[in-house]
C-alpha cells in the first residue's frame, strides 16, 4: 500500500516538473549559421520572440508563430545592418503551409562568425522584435 501511495505522489510530482527532454532537445539540435551580406526575404508569417539568449557560439530563441502545419518550416537569422555599432538582425520564417495554428518553438542560430574579442563596436546583437541586446563578446 505504501508503495502505491509513493508511486502516485511521484507520478503527480513528475507532471509538475519541467520536462527534461524538452530542455535537452535544444542542446542537441542543429543550428543554422547566421546569414550575412544578403538581403533577407519577406517572412511568410509574423513571429513573436518570447525570449533570446546566447549559449556559447549559439543564440537560442523562443518563438511563437503560425504555419507550424508544414513539417519543413524554417527559421533563418539574417544580419540586416552593419553601419551601426549594434549588429542588427531579423529572423525570417518560411513555410509552404501558412496555417493558422499557433505553435511555440525554440530555435537556434550559430553566431560564431559574429563574435568579437572584446567590448567595442559590434559587440551586441539586436534581433528585430526583441527588446534586449545580446552580447557578442567571446
Amino acid at each position: 500500500m505504501k508503495r502505491l501511495v509513493f508511486a502516485g505522489i511521484s507520478a503527480l510530482l513528475a507532471g509538475c516538473l519541467p520536462h527534461r527532454e524538452e530542455a535537452d532537445l535544444t542542446k542537441t539540435m542543429v543550428c543554422s549559421a547566421a546569414i550575412r551580406n544578403k538581403t533577407p526575404p519577406e517572412s511568410a508569417m509574423d513571429i513573436r520572440i518570447r525570449d533570446a539568449w546566447r549559449d556559447g557560439d549559439v543564440i537560442r530563441v523562443k518563438i511563437s508563430h503560425g504555419g507550424g502545419c508544414d513539417p519543413d518550416h524554417r527559421f533563418a537569422l539574417y544580419q540586416t545592418a552593419e553601419e551601426s555599432c549594434i549588429v542588427q538582425s531579423r529572423i525570417v520564417f518560411t513555410t509552404n503551409n501558412p496555417c493558422k495554428r499557433l505553435d511555440e518553438s525554440t530555435v537556434c542560430f550559430d553566431v560564431s562568425t559574429l563574435l568579437v574579442a572584446g567590448k567595442g563596436c559590434g559587440d551586441k546583437l539586436r534581433i528585430q522584435g526583441f527588446d534586449k541586446d545580446i552580447s557578442l563578446i567571446r
